[in-house]
């Protein structure tokens, strides 16, 4: 009797995933692929971001699995914090530029996250060669 009852939880909640989640299934995880073009250079990779209280982190890495970029974002105070970056991106204004640029691209995808097949476009406020492409990957949920 108990393996019929776990049973028909378990399809039930396989086939309604609010059982689980409650009214709106949210992934923790998103994953991006994302292309940071410098105009004389550029980044390619995916881009990890991981909900925690209060914002996110997020992560770049390049086909090789090399971190190029690690920030968090606060999203009570909408600011971003560049926690790693590659050595080849640490030139005088580029950390800021890329922070303030950021924070902003965080902002937006929060509010865009149910658009799972748009690439999203920005072109630096800052430095109008510097343009960010994030595509979201599939959506699913991930530990």
């Amino acid at each position: 009797m108990r393996k019929l009852v776990l049973i028909t939880l378990l399809a039930a909640m396989s086939l309604c995933p609010e059982l689980c989640y409650g009214q709106n299934p949210e992934p923790q995880n998103r994953r991006y692929k994302v292309k940071i073009d410098f105009g004389k250079a550029y980044i390619s990779g995916i881009c990890i971001k991981k909900d925690i209280e209060g914002g996110s982190l997020w992560s770049l890495m390049n086909e090789f699995g090399v971190s190029a970029l690690s920030f968090s974002y606060d999203e009570s105070r909408q600011k971003t914090r560049i926690i790693s970056m590659l050595k080849k991106l640490r030139k005088p204004g580029v950390k800021a530029v890329l922070r303030r640029d950021l924070s902003v691209i965080c902002e937006d995808l929060e509010h865009t996250e149910g658009l799972d097949t748009l690439t999203h476009s920005y072109v630096s406020a800052y430095k109008e060669d510097i343009v960010y492409n994030f595509t979201p990957l599939r959506n699913e949920i991930t530990q």
